[in-house]
């Protein structure tokens, strides 16, 4: 006979959530978790472990909208769950405004669960699956009318140690949380790994540590907080999302990296500033910026932006290497040129521009693509795959003109080098040079080039 166990654990109290600790701590529902196993909690008596096919991807509807949730049982396509009060609830929406908005939020939610689950069988969708089985996180309200264990829990989940239902149902309360989109999804992964078998454990950086805080970052190996419903004493969080949800694909498209400034071929002074720009279907993790073949700096938010000093005369080799989570990693490198008279010469010349880069016409840019609008200032852009739609931070995957290229938006249109021979000059204007350089040089005046052609 099958039983529901409900397992005694303390909880924090909402306090916590108001300190000033730059680190607030989040109460994940340590207090109460949901079982199901059978009379005397003997692991063998759990069903076998369910063998996924390879092309098998389990859906993760994420509901943000709100439902009408009915007590008994534990069915996703009915909103049916054991963790109400009522008989039934009509369970709120998400008030996206406490991350921000919707529109900058959601992605941003999205975007981090693909990440923390990537390496499994699994596929997040917004809507819900209008056949076959499913798991459903519902995400909102605070958690009233649900079974709780305290002020300070903000999720509850039934926990399927071998993960033999596919359509449990967890409940977040969104609205308790209230912080970034990162914390959320770290919510979001916490409940659904409890209904994928995973239970609490001692280490804190795990995402199973009953409490969000500071270190929290992933699946990790852990001494399993008693009493383990599941019959273990440690938890290796990545076997057992491997063993009950089958492997996934991984992260298989590579980050992209610009060079936004200088470009190729520039003609810089000794101490120079320079921008790369980077983007991933998912999230970069860091740059690392190289001169001639030294590694200078390691950046790991954007604007990927720094300075250089003191380069000696002559040419040299930057070198730009991006990251992602994997890590898969892309890199890129442009010569420049070092001449100490060319600010006063008036030869200093911040060479074709990269992606973001201001341009007056088509040739400024290193790709050969600038874009316009009315009002707006007009930028290097560049080609993107409409598939993988990679674009730096603050730019989409638009189309202009004929093409799909990264913009800041939708509207613009696109001023495109000609392909194949003929001339081309350097735009007769100065070169918009960091503020950095300009409290160096007096006049600046851009190297006129010889046509090519």
């Amino acid at each position: 006979m099958r039983r529901i166990v409900v397992v005694p654990l303390l909880a924090l109290s909402l306090p916590a959530l108001a300190s000033a600790d730059p680190h607030p701590i989040i109460h994940y529902g340590r207090d109460f978790v949901v079982s199901s196993s059978c009379a005397g909690g003997a692991e063998d008596a759990l069903p076998p472990l369910v063998t996924i096919a390879d092309d098998y991807r389990l859906k993760l509807y994420l509901n943000f909208d709100g439902a009408k949730l009915t007590n008994g049982g534990n069915d996703s396509a009915a909103n049916k769950t054991d963790l109400i009060n009522p008989a039934t609830l009509d369970y709120p929406a998400l008030d996206w405004q406490g991350y921000g908005g919707k529109e900058k939020a959601l992605p941003l939610v999205i975007d981090e669960l693909k990440l923390l689950f990537l390496n499994y069988a699994v596929e997040f969708v917004t809507e819900r699956p209008a056949s076959g089985e499913y798991t459903m996180a519902m995400v909102g309200g605070i958690g009233d009318g649900c079974k709780s264990g305290g002020p300070g829990t903000v999720g509850i989940a039934p926990l399927d140690c071998k993960n033999s239902r596919k359509n449990d149902v967890v409940l977040v309360f969104g609205n308790k949380v209230s912080g970034s989109p990162r914390q959320l999804a770290y919510v979001i992964a916490h409940e659904l790994g409890h209904s994928f078998g995973l239970e609490h454990v001692e280490e804190q950086k795990s995402i199973m540590y009953p409490a969000l805080n500071g270190a929290t970052c992933c699946w990790m190996t852990s001494n399993v907080q008693p009493p383990s419903t599941c019959n273990r004493t440690s938890q290796d969080d990545a076997k057992v999302l491997t063993d009950n949800l089958g492997a996934g694909p991984g992260d298989q498209i590579a980050p992209k990296v610009w060079f936004v400034r200088p470009g190729a071929g520039a003609t810089l002074p000794p101490s120079f500033s320079f921008e790369v720009a980077a983007a991933d279907d998912l999230r970069i993790h860091h740059v690392v910026i190289s001169v001639d073949g030294e590694v200078k700096l390691e950046l790991r938010d954007p604007p990927y932006a720094a300075s250089v000093a003191d380069l000696s005369p002559g040419e040299h080799t930057l070198r730009a290497e991006v990251y992602d989570w994997k890590p898969n990693t892309t890199s890129i490198e442009i010569k420049v040129v070092v001449d100490p008279s060319c600010a006063g010469a008036g030869s200093c010349w911040a060479g074709p521009l990269g992606i973001g880069g201001e341009c007056a016409a088509a040739s400024d840019c290193a790709s050969g693509l600038c874009l316009k609008k009315a009002g707006e200032l007009a930028r290097c852009s560049e080609s993107c795959d409409p598939a993988t739609k990679l674009c730096p931070t603050g730019t989409s995957c638009e189309t202009a003109g004929d093409r799909p290229v990264c913009a800041p938006g939708p509207g613009w249109t696109l001023e495109a080098a000609a392909e194949g021979g003929g001339c081309a000059l350097a735009p007769a204007r100065p070169e918009l040079l960091p503020a950095a350089l300009l409290l160096l040089l007096v006049v600046l005046v851009p190297r006129r080039r010889a046509p090519r052609g």
